[in-house]
């Protein structure tokens, strides 16, 4: 089933970088509110802020994580999922985490994102 949330709200940020290194991310957790009232967690997911300037449209891959059998009844008839202890594994510590945790994909989300770069020159950064 295919399900379709459209979140209209601009968000305004402004970011300050010196170089490429650490260029700014978005880390997403998704939390979906079921018909009883309860918060689940829909999924984790991160993505990159382009470099270049202009407008983009960025598609961030989400999942979870897999829980054990008992784990998975529990969700499927409980509505609970099983959630990260520490939250550095969906960027941080990804390559050397996520290797080895089984994940469940839980969707997709698509963002619109306008960049602007100032003062990249005076900075000595190179613009792309």
């Amino acid at each position: 089933r295919s399900e379709l949330c459209i979140w209209n709200h601009p968000i305004d940020l402004h970011l300050v970088s010196a170089n490429l290194v650490g260029w700014p991310r978005i880390i997403l957790q998704i939390w979906t509110l079921d018909e009883y009232g309860r918060t689940l967690l829909g999924g984790y997911g991160f993505l990159h802020f382009p470099c270049s300037t202009g407008v983009h449209r960025i598609k961030a891959a989400c999942w979870r994580p897999c829980g054990s059998f008992r784990d998975e009844m529990e969700s499927f008839f409980l509505g609970t999922n099983p959630q990260l202890r520490d939250q550095s594994t969906i960027f941080d510590t990804a390559w050397e985490d996520r290797c080895r945790l089984v994940t469940i994909p839980t969707g997709e989300i698509v963002i619109n994102i306008r960049v602007i770069q100032r003062f990249f020159s005076e900075q000595s950064v190179d613009e792309l």
